[in-house]
């Protein structure tokens, strides 16, 4: 295991919290992945299953060793909601706000996002698709299709709709003028 990473790791997330936990469980089935022995590999791996099942169930984060993250990632939010599928591509200096899914379609194919790219609250990247260098991802964004380098993706914005209480109370007026007239 790179000790440089996870020093690192450890001061970008200030050395607590459920984010940092689950970054040194997804390095340790890394490195548990890449040993040369068998035995050794088979014996990490059952040892990276167990802590992983935690960050699953407990913190609520799921990094599957397989996933390949370039140096830098700031999970922002612990017990965070995230799901990554097994095949994404990271690269270095990434945020990930909590409930974010990066993650297959009905189609085959993952994402593949690039360097310094933000990914904002509930936040959704479905497919293969490219995340090009710098794209900053809005909150609730659905993204489907690549994004050019230094993009923004935001969701659309919302609408203010009259409440229900004045949405009764005109149709009971017109129900009311109805009535006069018949």
């Amino acid at each position: 295991m790179a000790f440089r990473t996870l020093r690192e790791d450890y001061a970008r997330h200030n050395g607590e919290g459920a984010s940092f936990t689950a970054l040194t469980v997804y390095r340790f089935g890394r490195w548990a992945l890449n040993r040369r022995s068998r035995v050794s590999r088979a014996i990490f791996t059952r040892v990276y299953r167990v802590l992983n099942s935690y960050v699953k169930n407990i913190i609520k984060i799921d990094i599957p060793a397989t996933v390949q993250i370039g140096e830098g990632l700031h999970l922002i939010h612990g017990y965070a909601y995230i799901t990554i599928h097994p095949e994404v591509v990271i690269g270095d200096r990434c945020g990930i706000m909590h409930g974010v899914t990066i993650g297959q379609n009905m189609w085959s194919g993952v994402a593949t996002i690039g360097d310094d790219v933000f990914i904002g609250v509930g936040a959704a990247i479905l497919g293969e698709v490219t995340i090009g260098d710098g794209a900053r991802i809005g909150a609730n964004a659905v993204v489907t299709k690549n994004v050019p380098a230094h993009a923004i993706v935001q969701s659309p914005q919302s609408r203010v709709m009259p409440s229900l209480t004045a949405m009764a109370a005109k149709v009971s007026d017109k129900a009311a003028e109805a009535a006069k007239r018949d």
